[in-house]
This record gives structure tokens, sequence and C-alpha cells, in this order.
């Protein structure tokens, strides 16, 4: 029984490496679910249970208009993790040591990883509080802190609700907070073009401008402050939101 489990386990691990390296090669269109059970060689069921899981952990997407199959956001994470020197690391770390020189704490940048965030980089400040604990390749449940809320924020109300019934289990690991109080929080970054948020840990804050890239709409990322709650004053505050805003703008111009 448990040689017949492993081996179960092996074709599973098999099947799902062949689907990724077929997509991969044929990125540039896509691929159909009846292209990919042919040239995978798998009975249609089996391939359409494959690819559904592997878009739902963000492996594979599905093109709307096509329905043709895609690498997904995981993919590149994990390209991102393996390799030291990173195209969207490099262009945004300039803007990340500004912001820790002008603000004297953290700074941080964070993306969107389907229904996570990843921090891809961090810069300290020379006030840089041990209460700040996000550390780069550190995932957290999409909703969970300031960059998540600034993230949230880009996108439309409908799957706003959809993230947030996704994650609802898991903020309970995190966040004591409800779908209400959420949508509350995203609606208010909207009205400000920040978010602010206390830290999983007594004491800290954090302070969040998101990005959305207009060639890539999946490409959405946060430059967040993070450092002492008692050094985040309102005015302090807003002059921090303001150079950050700022900051977004012409790195991205």
């Amino acid at each position: 029984m448990a040689a017949a489990k492993r081996r179960t386990g092996t074709q599973s691990v098999q099947r799902i490496s062949a689907i990724l390296r077929e997509v991969a090669i044929h990125n540039h269109r896509g691929l159909s679910s009846t292209e990919v059970a042919e040239i995978v060689d798998l009975h249609y069921p089996t391939a359409h249970r494959l690819l559904r899981c592997l878009v739902n952990e963000g492996f594979l997407q599905k093109e709307p208009k096509t329905k043709c199959y895609l690498l997904g956001p995981m993919t590149y994470e994990l390209g991102l993790t393996a390799r030291q020197h990173l195209t969207v690391r490099a262009a945004w770390r300039p803007t990340l040591v500004d912001v820790a020189k002008m603000t004297g704490d953290s700074a941080f940048l964070i993306a969107r990883s389907h229904l996570d965030t990843i921090c891809l980089e961090r810069v300290n400040g020379r006030f840089a509080s041990e209460r700040v604990t996000l550390a780069v390749g550190d995932r957290r449940p999409l909703g969970v802190g300031a960059a998540s809320i600034a993230i949230l924020s880009l996108l439309p109300d409908d799957e706003v609700a959809s993230i947030v019934r996704s994650n609802t289990a898991r903020y309970r690991k995190h966040e004591q907070v409800s779908g209400a109080e959420l949508r509350a929080l995203v609606q208010r970054a909207r009205e400000q073009g920040y978010a602010l948020r206390d830290g999983p840990v007594s004491g800290a804050r954090a302070l969040s401008v998101a990005y959305r890239n207009p060639r890539n709409a999946e490409e959405i990322t946060a430059v967040s402050v993070s450092g002492m709650t008692r050094r985040f004053t309102p005015r302090r505050q807003r002059e921090i939101a303001r150079h950050l805003i700022n900051e977004v703008r012409w790195t991205q111009s």
C-alpha cells in the first residue's frame, strides 16, 4: 500500500512537471487544456484537474480570451528566489534606499502573489527597529499588513471580496479582523492614497503605497515604511505618504 502511494505521488509530480515544461515552451501563446492533455499524454479529466490545481496555486494562469494556460506568478517568484540579481528588485532598490534614508526606518518592496504577498526586498534605515520582523522571502495572506491593504485598494470590489472570502480562515492566524473591517480599510486606503496598519508585533506600524504596472495588470507592488509606532505621528505619516507617492511615481515614470 505504501509503495503504491509513493508511485502515485511520484507520478503526480512527473505529470505536473511535464505540464509546466510544456506550458513554458509554448508560453508565447499558451496551451489549451485539450492540447495539454494530448502533448503530455493524459486523459482530459486528469489534465483538467491538474491544470485547475496549478492555477489555484498560482503556478499557471488562464488567459480569459483564449482560455489558454500560461505560466503564473508563482513560477516567476520562484525564479526570483533562485536568482540573486533580480530585475524587479534592481529597479526598485534605489527607491527603497532613498526612502530608508529619508525616513530613517525600514523600507520594503512587497509584491502580490495570487492570494498572498511576498517581500522581495528590505533596506534598513538608521532607526530600524527589531520589532519589524518582515524579511525578504516572507509571505503573508493578501489582506494582512499595510502593503496588502494598499495592493487590495487597486483591485475592483468583486476581486477584493473574492480574495477576502478565500483568505478568511487564514486571517485568524495573523490578525483578528473581519471581512467588513478589511473592506473598510481598503476603502480608506483608496481615499487617502496610502494604507496604514499596525504591525503584528506591538509597537510597530507600517505605511504603504501600491503601484500597478500599466503594461502588466497582474504585476502589483507596494513600497512600505515600517518602524516604531511612536515615530508615526499624524504629521509625519502625511510626510511619509507624500514622499512614497512621489517616489513611486518617479520610479515608474
